[in-house]
């Protein structure tokens, strides 16, 4: 059975190197990573924790396993790519695809809120504070909201004007509260963090189409997550590279609203009459390359009956 799944691994290797063409083309993605353990002796490795890196577009949910976590797999995931807008969270390695100018990075406003509560559970004086900035953050969120919501350009102007607004002033109240004398480190410490991140938190404000958090990567994490304390992880290199195909063809399908069982099937039926090979021609099995009356059928389970026809 074992041996079964190994010889699955090639068939999807062409359709997932497809699906990370199309996602490394677009110019927008959500970035993120987790640790996914891989129980197989590696020469140059020390032990068994691997990541699970994502990389998601509008397009395809792009999951690449990598023995670290370091700045490699996003650089060269990026190779080649000339400009575009990264949501992504403040680990170091993506702000070196910013320095090197790969990517604009737009950092994550969950994030910024956490810091403010983690001050408060931290030190309980300062929870007044800590609530006044959540509440602050909230009414970002919500002006962003009624921006995306306004369709007439007018309306939108005005929704954005607040918007800026709004922004500026938390700026300048993040300035005053830094320069005060009597400033608690704590307060000191997550608003010098503000600071230095606020170009890349405020690049939502004139792109609507990027949003203010990263939660869309990170959602996309919770099943490997899951995995990871369920199971955790692979017991050797090729079933974690077949888990991390799966992930994306699977991910990827149900972001198009497909069906992913019939999808297999019919996949996999392909590949049984081309000699047990992945297909030579992957056109058909691309959600992006489908027609909409394609795309609606392969949207719904299968139902065998007498006269199925699997087309």
């Amino acid at each position: 059975m074992t041996d079964g799944f190994k010889k699955l691994l090639p068939l999807f290797v062409p359709i997932v190197e497809a699906m990370k063409e199309k996602n490394q083309q677009e110019k927008h993605w959500h970035a993120d990573e987790t640790r996914w353990e891989v129980f197989e002796e590696v020469e140059g490795k020390v032990n068994s924790r691997w990541y699970l890196w994502l990389f998601k577009s509008k397009t395809v949910v792009y999951y690449k396993l990598a023995p670290s976590r370091g700045y490699r797999v996003p650089k060269d995931f990026f190779a080649g790519t000339e400009s575009g807008i990264l949501n992504c969270d403040r680990y170091v390695v993506y702000k070196k695809l910013e320095a090197n100018g790969v990517v604009i990075l737009a950092l994550c406003w969950a994030h910024v809120r956490r810091d403010f509560l983690d001050v408060a559970k931290s030190y309980p004086e300062l929870s007044d504070w800590s609530h006044q900035w959540v509440d602050s953050i909230g009414f970002i969120y919500h002006l962003n909201h009624m921006c995306l919501e306004k369709t007439g350009p007018g309306e939108i102007q005005i929704a954005h004007d607040q918007l800026k607004n709004a922004l500026d002033e938390m700026a300048n109240k993040m300035r005053e509260e830094l320069r005060a004398e009597k400033c608690h480190p704590a307060i000191r410490k997550v608003l010098h963090s503000l600071t230095q991140h606020w170009r890349g938190l405020t690049v939502f404000a004139e792109h609507p189409e990027i949003s203010m958090d990263n939660n869309s990567a990170e959602l996309q994490l919770i099943g490997p997550v899951t995995g990871t304390k369920g199971y955790y992880g692979s017991g050797s290199v090729w079933s974690a590279e077949l888990a991390a195909a799966l992930f994306t063809v699977i991910q990827t399908l149900k972001l198009w609203r497909l069906n992913p069982l019939t999808w297999l099937y019919h996949y996999l039926e392909c590949c049984l009459h081309n000699n047990n090979e992945a297909p030579q021609e992957l056109a058909s099995f691309l959600p992006w390359l489908m027609d909409k009356e394609t795309l609606k059928k392969k949207s719904k389970p299968l139902c065998f009956f007498p006269g199925f026809d699997s087309s």
